[in-house]
């Protein structure tokens, strides 16, 4: 079962491929304080519509290239 994940996109790299940015707080354990984390990922945009500053949930898959292997999902 794929997972399906919501992030930002904060780029428009090529023809149907955007660079999503995942947020995400872990607690330090040593300071009991909260920060944020970000992770990156390249995902395929079949009909091209989102642009920088949608938020979008897109959903793991077989690799469509060398650097994706998700899918935008709405």
């Amino acid at each position: 079962m794929e997972k399906t994940i919501q992030g930002l996109v904060v780029s428009v790299s090529g023809i149907q491929s955007r660079k999503v940015m995942v947020e995400r707080t872990v607690k330090l354990p040593i300071y009991k304080k909260y920060v944020k984390r970000r992770s990156f990922f390249l995902v395929h945009d079949q009909n091209d519509d989102s642009k920088v500053g949608d938020v979008v949930f897109f959903q793991e898959t077989a690799p469509i290239s060398k650097r994706k292997t998700a899918r935008i999902v709405s």
